[in-house]
């Protein structure tokens, strides 16, 4: 049966960087946060419950949940996060080990890497066979976000802080990729542990 590989790291660490080159080398790989935006569209599973709890305030103007509403809701709201989490991820992990299936049926052999940064936080790594945490220095990490996400430093470090620190995420890893260098010392990682994980 195909391997499941948990994937994840800390904000900005590198994980979809990780996640390409596993594919690259021959996994399928589900994205939890596709997943999560898959949810929340009109008509799916977690979308009336969220807009019942937070309101129309969170909604663009194609009734679409407007991601960076929500985030600016409940990131600066402990229980409003903890709140949106336990309405939306019993359906993320309902629909990650639905898309799971599915590849196994499609290609019995072929690993399965599961990219979430929440991965630990849910308890979705008690089903994978191996996990691979990505690290960076926080400094690298936050700088990346800015560039990538548009965000402030204040809103970076209240997403950090809604995750597990990644010194604990690494007690679970059984590969821990640095990604504090070039991209080819990244890469290199990766194979690295992709050879272990196939051998």
């Amino acid at each position: 049966m195909a391997m499941m590989i948990g994937l994840t790291g800390g904000i900005g660490s590198g994980k979809s960087t990780v996640a390409a080159e596993l594919k690259k080398l021959g996994c399928s790989v589900i994205d939890a946060d596709t997943v999560a935006r898959d949810m929340m569209a009109p008509g799916q599973a977690a979308y009336k419950d969220v807009v019942k709890e937070f309101g129309k305030e969170i909604l663009g103007k194609d009734n679409a949940v407007n991601r960076k509403a929500l985030a600016a809701v409940v990131f600066s709201d402990a229980r409003k996060l903890k709140r949106l989490n336990e309405l939306t991820h019993p359906h993320i992990m309902k629909e990650i080990e639905k898309r799971a299936e599915a590849l196994k049926k499609q290609s019995p052999k072929t690993p399965i890497v599961v990219n979430a940064a929440l991965l630990i936080e849910v308890g979705h790594h008690r089903i994978m066979n191996k996990i691979i945490v990505v690290v960076a220095d926080e400094y690298i990490r936050f700088d990346r976000v800015m560039k990538r996400d548009n965000l402030t430093l204040t809103e970076i470090k209240a997403r950090d802080l809604s995750q597990m620190p990644l010194d604990k995420k690494k007690t679970y890893a059984d590969f821990v990729i640095d990604n504090n260098g070039t991209m080819e010392a990244t890469l290199k990682q990766v194979r690295e542990a992709y050879r272990k994980l196939t051998a």
